[in-house]
């Protein structure tokens, strides 16, 4: 790895539905989530000194979060992937029931750069995230520093 790198970034794995019940999925993957949410649940953040302050608004439907642990946020993208796919191996049968579940199986990929960036994901990593049934959706912010 670069020491200077070209971008920084956070791969988050995502699983949405509109029946979603978390305790299920972190059953049935055997991880235990960061955050999770239901369907018609009051959506609501927690604030810097830890109180929960609650919206006028309510999920339409249900979440389950998992980040990339802290020890693994300084790499880059394509490694972050390969942990993923390293993590879930063993449950790519799990996965497609999922998605035969119309469950939204997604790995959010957040990117900040303040120059050109140059990602590459491998056919093989291509070939162990299509096997886990997992779509990636890129969220890439100019840095304007």
């Amino acid at each position: 790895m670069n020491e200077e790198l070209e971008y920084i970034c956070s791969a988050t794995l995502i699983i949405l539905g509109n029946n979603l019940i978390p305790k299920k999925i972190s059953e049935l993957l055997e991880i235990v989530p960061n955050q999770t949410w239901e369907k018609g649940q009051q959506k609501s953040h927690i604030t810097r000194d830890g109180k929960t302050n609650f919206h006028n608004s309510f999920y339409e439907w249900g979440g389950w979060k998992s980040f990339i642990p802290d020890e693994k946020a300084n790499l880059e993208l394509d490694e972050q992937l390969e942990y993923w796919c390293d993590l879930l191996k063993g449950r790519e049968n799990i996965m497609i029931k999922l998605e035969k579940q119309k469950y939204q199986l997604r790995i959010n990929c957040y990117i900040s750069t303040s120059a050109t960036a140059s990602i590459l994901i491998s056919p093989d990593l291509q070939q162990r995230l299509a096997s886990l049934r997992l779509e990636l959706a890129f969220c890439i912010f100019a840095d304007e520093d």
